[in-house]
């Protein structure tokens, strides 16, 4: 039993790294794509500045943040 288990694991392990690794939820590809934007969007803009101002859009908010919000929320349509 351990010996397929170690087997299951080297074979996991040669598939990502091939980049025949399991596409969907939770893949190899899509995590290192989302880490790389993030650094990317982290490097190249001020977010304490996006992030007061995103504060004193909140604070401000007329309601449409409240109703896009509901929006979002809302179950998807058939």
């Amino acid at each position: 039993m351990r010996r397929r288990l170690i087997w299951n694991i080297a074979n996991h392990e040669d598939a990502a790294m091939s980049g025949k690794e399991q596409k969907g939820e939770g893949s190899y590809e899509g995590t290192r794509q989302y880490n790389e934007a993030t650094k990317e969007f982290l490097e190249t803009h001020d977010v304490e500045k996006l992030g007061e101002e995103a504060e004193r859009a909140v604070e401000k908010d007329d309601g449409s943040l409240k109703r896009a919000e509901e929006k979002g929320k809302a179950p998807a349509r058939k």
